[in-house]
């Protein structure tokens, strides 16, 4: 007998074992639910009010082990002012390890970090600060990875 023949675009369907399903479904579940936490979190970082800040250091950092993102690592430190106390932070967003590396980053950063740079502070607890608002690009990739692994466990047989 011979083996079987397959056409050009056929779908051979895969057997997979039935808690490889449940597997997906539940990194799935876990991607969406990180999702709307970060969407919560960014929507409340972007109603903090805005204060001046003030440019205390800011120096380029080389990391053999970012090699992947260039290698370089901007960090940076700032003060700001909320009611007469001073604050320091070295936060720069919501999600700091993906931003904060790379070419792109370090242009990105240096762009937000002119005279007029501003920290926006959480009203209740002013210690609590960013340079950059969040935006919704990490919730979003998330949550479409998140439902693609659900899907994905009705593709499968």
């Amino acid at each position: 007998m011979s083996p079987p023949r397959f056409q050009c675009g056929a779908v051979v369907p895969i057997n997979t074992p039935i808690y490889t399903k449940y597997v997906f479904a539940g990194f799935g579940i876990c991607f969406v639910a990180a999702s709307l936490h970060y969407t919560r979190k960014a929507i409340r970082m972007r109603s903090w009010p805005s204060t001046p800040a003030r440019l205390l250091k800011s120096e380029i950092s080389l990391n053999p082990a970012e090699l992947m993102h260039g290698g370089r690592r901007m960090e940076v430190t700032y003060e700001y002012t909320v009611e007469g106390t001073t604050y320091q932070s070295r936060r720069i967003t919501m999600s700091d390890s993906w931003l904060a590396q790379g070419e792109q980053a370090v242009w990105w950063i240096r762009r937000h970090l002119g005279p007029d740079a501003r920290a926006y502070y959480d009203p209740r607890d002013p210690g609590q600060s960013v340079l950059i608002r969040p935006g919704f690009t990490l919730p979003l990739f998330l949550y479409i990875f998140g439902v693609g692994l659900i899907s994905a466990m009705f593709w499968m047989k």
